[in-house]
């Protein structure tokens, strides 16, 4: 299984995506247009895909889920979101702004 977190901007996209050893396989800035697709379809392993929530995310997403390569919309409990998080700061994955 792979995992890829999108960073989605107007023009462009920061994608990572990571192996179940935590291990980056790949990483790329990438236009925000058909080049994602390109990039996630090159991985022949099982991919879940997050994507940053912003304004434009929707498009991009409708896109993912027809391809197959996203399920569908599942949104987390308040409860568990602020958990997930705590996890992520307890293992020193949030970078505090300067």
């Amino acid at each position: 299984m792979l995992y890829t977190g999108l960073d989605l901007h107007k023009s462009f996209s920061y994608i990572t995506t990571m192996n179940d050893k935590g291990e980056i396989v790949g990483q790329k800035k990438l236009p925000s247009n058909g080049e994602i697709l390109d990039f996630l379809k090159g991985f022949e392993d099982s991919i879940e895909v997050a994507i940053e929530a912003t304004p434009s995310w929707y498009g991009l997403y409708d896109c993912l889920e027809d391809e197959g390569l996203i399920d569908p919309f599942q949104e987390l409990p308040r409860s568990s979101y602020f958990s997930h998080l705590s996890a992520l700061l307890s293992l020193h994955f949030v970078v505090e702004s300067s």
